[in-house]
């Protein structure tokens, strides 16, 4: 597992300069495709439907790059979700196109690659514990974070 600009020191300390991000999946789909491409500027996306004991409004989703650009994802919080059609609406527009189909590509791409984007769901809630497990030490665990700034002049915040 990497993580960018942390470091684990001995068992028991996650040590990080710059941010974390850390995300919850919740079963039983955290992950669908997009079933019609979503435009730049587009306020819903359609997807799989029955989908309501797991996706629901204020959860916060993230929709992957289908382009050249990889940068080109977006995070975005479900406003509604109709169970019958699959569609989601957004508080907000879509930044990028996200490109979607009705049924995989694979077939297309040798058996191999469904392009179709991804929609995959992110606002879980996420422990962090430490348990007192190593030869007498009740010290459980420890998570740092902090600031500092690169000979470049470059300021990491934590």
């Amino acid at each position: 597992m990497a993580y960018s600009n942390s470091v684990f020191t001995g068992n028991k300390i996650l040590a990080n300069l710059n941010k974390v991000q850390m995300v919850g999946v919740q079963p039983p789909t955290p992950l669908v495709r997009l079933l019609e491409p979503a435009a730049r500027g587009a306020t819903s996306i359609k997807v799989d439907t029955g989908l309501e004991a797991s996706w629901l409004v204020g959860d916060y989703v993230w929709l992957g790059p289908t382009s050249f650009n990889q940068y080109a994802s977006d995070y975005i919080t479900i406003k509604t979700y109709t169970t019958a059609t699959g569609v989601i609406t957004f508080d907000r527009p879509l930044k990028f196109y996200h490109f979607g189909a009705a049924a995989s590509t694979a077939s297309t791409y040798n058996a191999v690659v469904d392009i179709r984007g991804e929609v995959v769901l992110l606002s879980r809630n996420i422990r962090v514990v430490g348990d007192n497990t190593d030869r007498n030490q009740d010290w459980g665990g420890q998570m740092v974070t902090s600031d500092y700034m690169e000979v470049s002049g470059v300021e990491r915040l934590g």
